[in-house]
């Protein structure tokens, strides 16, 4: 088959953008502060990687993923606790008492 044609069934970049958009305007309805929302845009990080590649069953998958995590909040933190990382602009911190 020719390459960027996708194989009847196979997922296609236009059903990886669309679950990208998504992922994304789920993201968008919760808190920046919520540690569910940061999970869920690395994996939309992630889905876009496979997308790049062409790898696009590895980005809906990624994206079920974010939107997985957006729906049932699998990762939060309780009050006083606390979520650093390194970002390429400084840390972000996240703390269970915020909302």
């Amino acid at each position: 088959m020719a390459e960027g044609v996708a194989e009847p069934g196979e997922p296609t970049l236009e059903d990886c953008t669309k679950a990208l958009q998504d992922g994304r305007d789920k993201a968008n309805k919760i808190s920046a502060k919520s540690l569910s929302r940061y999970f869920a845009e690395r994996f939309l990080q992630n889905a876009e990687a496979e997308a790049g590649n062409g790898e696009f069953d590895g980005c809906l998958e990624y994206a079920e993923k974010a939107i997985d995590e957006i729906d049932n909040r699998w990762h939060w933190l309780a009050p006083g606790e606390t979520f650093r990382v390194m970002t390429p602009t400084g840390y972000m911190e996240l703390r269970g008492d915020d909302r």
